[in-house]
């Protein structure tokens, strides 16, 4: 158990990374892979997955095969796709080091991931409790792993690393999951409206396993994001200038009156 899943990432790069050949992603992904890694000075591979966001299955597993640690984004932040079980697997039997599934949006995405850890004692699954939980103030992950993997994890946690007040909303959390369970629902039926709505203004969207979209609006996306902010009150995702995400935004769903006025927003706009 860590202070959100950001810890657990830290801590499992201490655990397993620290003077070794480096770490390997797929991206676009998760921006605190990378950062984690020059902060302790680790090599680190980016294998692209390309202007379609395919899966990279020869790449990665050669890139893996050098890797201490392997961190796959299922379903993918920022992206929202989510890779196949096949590509999943193919991963894991390609390399001795470990593959970390960092899994914020397993609930959107309907997984759960621990018989997998019993088939590959190279796995490590990292949960939160700050997405389809609703409860980011508290700050709590936790991951779920092989018993030498936990032990090598714990080893490295700074102690106090979660309040007990944080500790005991977890739990309930964990054990009365209906309101998770009816959030998710509703950001399904949310998301799909979303889906027609977006691509009658002419957008491309990508399948989404979570409760976010990216969209590509082209080449003025991050000055729509700007307008929005400025003018309308309303924070959505844009992506550095020259990267390969320019062109798109990604927009969180939150509830139907305010998803209902971002796509206004947007119709004005375009």
């Amino acid at each position: 158990v860590g202070a959100g899943s950001d810890e657990m990432i830290m801590l499992t790069t201490k655990a397993f990374a620290l003077n070794s050949q480096g770490m390997m992603t797929v991206s676009p992904t998760y921006s605190l892979y990378e950062i984690v890694s020059s902060h302790y000075g680790i090599p680190f591979v980016n294998v692209s997955r390309g202007d379609q966001f395919g899966f990279p299955l020869e790449e990665a597993c050669q890139a893996a095969r050098h890797a201490a640690v392997n961190w796959l984004c299922v379903p993918s932040n920022p992206l929202g796709l989510r890779d196949s079980d096949q590509d999943i697997e193919a991963l894991l039997e390609s390399t001795d080091g470990i593959v970390v599934i960092d899994a914020a949006y397993a609930e959107y995405s309907g997984d759960f991931w621990a018989d997998w850890v019993d088939r590959h004692p190279n796995l490590i699954v990292l949960r939160t409790l700050s997405k389809a939980f609703a409860l980011a103030g508290i700050r709590v992950g936790y991951s779920i792993s092989s018993e030498s993997n936990t032990l090598r994890l714990e080893a490295v946690r700074p102690p106090g690393s979660i309040s007990i007040l944080s500790n005991q909303i977890a739990v309930r959390a964990l054990t009365h999951r209906e309101d998770m369970q009816k959030r998710v629902k509703q950001a399904h039926i949310e998301i799909r409206q979303w889906e027609k709505e977006f691509r009658a203004l002419g957008f491309t969207i990508l399948q989404s396993s979570t409760n976010f979209l990216l969209s590509h609006v082209g080449p003025h996306a991050r000055q729509i994001a700007q307008t929005l902010m400025w003018e309308k009150g309303m924070v959505v995702r844009s992506f550095k200038e020259g990267s390969q995400l320019e062109e798109y935004l990604r927009m969180s769903n939150r509830n139907p009156e305010d998803n209902e006025r971002l796509t206004q927003s947007l119709k004005q706009l375009l």
